[in-house]
């Protein structure tokens, strides 16, 4: 009689951890996505023109450093790109100064 390897069983359960591990995984993204989102949503209602989602990533990406130099250096691009006006550069600069 051929006895059957308890590896195959091991395999099983391996896989069944790393599929619970994925699922934590894809939990904890999901919760960053909805707080980027819900963070990205108060920052629009501030402004009534559009923002371009990388002023935004900066801004929620400085805000416990307040540092928002590198927002100035990506709003300037934003104004030469034509992304937004000059007047808008100005109005970002100045709530985050």
């Amino acid at each position: 009689m051929i006895k059957r390897s308890s590896i195959y069983t091991l395999n099983i359960e391996n896989k069944i951890e790393d599929i619970d591990k994925r699922k934590e995984e894809i939990k904890i993204l999901n919760d960053k996505i909805q707080s980027w989102n819900s963070k990205a949503d108060k920052i629009r209602e501030q402004f009534n023109f559009f923002i371009p989602n990388y002023l935004i990533d900066e801004i929620i990406e400085k805000e416990i450093e307040k540092n928002y130099y590198n927002l100035h250096c990506l709003c300037n691009m934003a104004c030469i790109c034509g992304r937004i006006t000059k007047e808008e550069c100005k109005l970002i600069k100045k709530i985050y100064r």
